[in-house]
């Protein structure tokens, strides 16, 4: 299937912010009792690779959080055009808007470094996804989740590791599947290299999953960078439950640093 798309950059530059995306992340298994799913993404051909992705086309402003969705933006010393430079947001990197001047500037913070960015290109490059979504921050290993704007759970998560590191982007809950058995596959010999099975999963991006994860005994902190997933989000098992109930299909899904 190929659709034509009125801005195959902007699938492009996603698709290159989902580093290792074929080979990691957890396969597809097999449910034995409930997969529900109404997947409505876009389907995107690399007509040099003839690899299919699939990944919902949205930028969003997070709780004055903020990811970038393309390009870079400067961040300036001074409100003014001539200042100099202090850093440049770099895409799906966190950074927090703190204060709008009433002057056409915004005070931001990113990577511990406060500045000013023209308002004009807070509006241009972000857009509000909704009062409901959920959150993952790989560097503070935190995920939470947002109903009609109030935090409604928040937990300690254990990303993917350095090699396989999890998917960056703005996706959604595009599949939920109960007693679930998920099964990873050496991309060149497709073998057969591991097998997991989770109560509680929510697909959403590929083969990117939000999951149970009942033999880790601790989550968040350092854990990720070497003993981390193979790209999924692994969660206690109490909060994994809890958000499978409440979560609804197509609930955003924003992963960044």
């Amino acid at each position: 299937m190929k659709l034509k798309i009125k801005n195959p950059r902007l699938v492009a530059l996603l698709l290159v912010n989902s580093i290792f995306l074929t080979t990691t992340g957890c396969e597809n298994g097999k449910s034995r009792e409930r997969i529900e799913t109404t997947a409505k993404l876009v389907e995107w051909e690399n007509e040099n690779t003839k690899q299919k992705e699939s990944v919902k086309l949205k930028t969003q402003k997070v709780n004055h959080n903020i990811c970038l969705k393309k390009g870079k933006v400067t961040i300036k010393e001074k409100p003014k055009k001539e200042s100099r430079v202090l850093k440049k947001i770099k895409v799906y990197q966190k950074a927090k808007e703190l204060k709008r001047m009433g002057n056409g500037w915004s005070l931001v913070k990113y990577d511990g470094v406060k500045g000013y960015i023209k308002t004009e290109k807070v509006k241009s490059q972000f857009e509000n996804i909704g009062k409901t979504y959920i959150e993952i921050d790989i560097s503070d290993q935190k995920m939470k989740y947002y109903k009609n704007n109030k935090k409604v759970l928040s937990t300690d998560v254990v990303t993917g590791k350095n090699s396989t590191p999890t998917v960056t982007g703005i996706f959604d809950v595009y599949q939920k599947a109960y007693d679930y058995t998920m099964r990873g596959y050496d991309p060149i010999t497709k073998a057969l290299t591991y097998e997991s099975h989770s109560d509680y999963v929510l697909k959403f991006f590929e083969t990117y999953y939000i999951h149970d994860a009942t033999w880790r005994n601790e989550f968040g902190g350092d854990i990720y960078k070497e003993n981390g997933s193979h790209g999924c989000v692994n969660t206690p098992y109490q909060k994994a439950k809890k958000l499978y109930q409440q979560v609804e299909l197509h609930t955003p899904v924003i992963v960044h640093k």
